[in-house]
């Protein structure tokens, strides 16, 4: 039976099984390992650590703290992808977008002016002058197509698709 260095109790006194205490009597694996370089199996015990959380799930291809996923790799066409952006430049108050701060974010696409108003025709359904969350995330993914060469219709149509709004436009006529 081991001894623990600083205790005279024996492993068998804390519970610990004979097998595993020292290897004595049954060849099991060792629950403590001398620590290298000391030169003896007699120095201190070395508890070992725990795998890494992320070792335990073979299942899990995912960094994020969430077990079901990171919200970006959903595949969720109706995931708000432009939230931060979005909050970085409302007002907090009315959690709204100002023309003006909408104008600066849109501008920063490189898009030219005529399509930016469509753009902004299309966001702003409702002619408030500022746009909401899910307004300015219609204008950004607009502009992420119109970019990519889509025509300003279709990018309209599919954007509102996605974000389960297709009855918009079919009641605004596109």
């Amino acid at each position: 039976m081991q001894k623990f260095p600083s205790d005279s109790r024996r492993s068998a006194d804390i519970g610990l099984p004979e097998s595993a205490s020292d290897g004595e009597g049954g060849g099991g694996k060792a629950l403590y390992t001398p620590i290298p370089g000391s030169g003896s199996a007699s120095a201190a015990p070395q508890v070992p650590y725990p795998p890494p959380y992320s070792a335990l799930s073979a299942a899990s291809s995912s960094s994020s703290r969430n077990p079901f996923g990171d919200d970006t790799s959903s595949g969720n066409p109706g995931m708000l992808r432009y939230k931060t952006l979005f909050d970085g430049a409302c007002d907090p108050k009315s959690r709204a977008m100002s023309a003006q701060a909408a104008r600066d974010v849109l501008s920063d696409t490189g898009l030219a002016h005529d399509l930016l108003r469509e753009v902004w025709n299309a966001a702003d359904w409702d002619n408030r002058g500022e746009l909401d969350q899910v307004q300015f995330e219609v204008a950004m993914r607009m502009c992420e197509r119109l970019k990519n060469k889509e025509p300003l219709d279709a990018a309209r149509r599919q954007v509102l698709a996605e974000l389960g709004l297709a009855n918009r436009a079919a009641s605004e006529g596109w």
